[in-house]
């Protein structure tokens, strides 16, 4: 397994005693996937264990943040694919226009179903 590192001009200094202190990790869909899988099972496993104080709460609100971060990009990628499919070009559209767009649609009451109900 090899290892990049991808230097650039910016440096980024992050201060090892400030809990609040962030870094941005980029990631592809297929390594944020097995990422949730083994952080979600690790955290079970922690909890049935009786892992250490404090860490799981730490773990959870981590994983929280990845699924919201993966959600959101296969929803994305899905609404792409069901445009493209359509006929609509979204190259002109950014990943938080698409999102947006996803978002509203869901929003639509589905009037037509409720009056064909019995």
């Amino acid at each position: 397994m090899s290892s990049q590192v991808v230097e650039t001009a910016e440096q980024v200094h992050v201060d090892p005693t400030d809990a609040e202190s962030s870094i941005d990790l980029s990631l592809t869909l297929e390594e944020a996937r097995m990422l949730r899988s083994v952080a979600q099972r690790g955290l079970l496993a922690a909890g049935v264990d009786g892992g250490p104080d404090g860490q799981p709460q730490h773990a959870s609100a981590a994983i929280e943040k990845l699924v919201a971060v993966l959600d959101e990009a296969e929803t994305v990628a899905a609404v792409r694919e069901e445009l493209s499919q359509a006929g609509f070009d979204t190259r002109r559209l950014s990943d938080a226009q698409v999102y947006a767009l996803a978002r509203r649609l869901a929003e639509i009451p589905k009037h037509g179903a409720a009056r064909r109900a019995p």
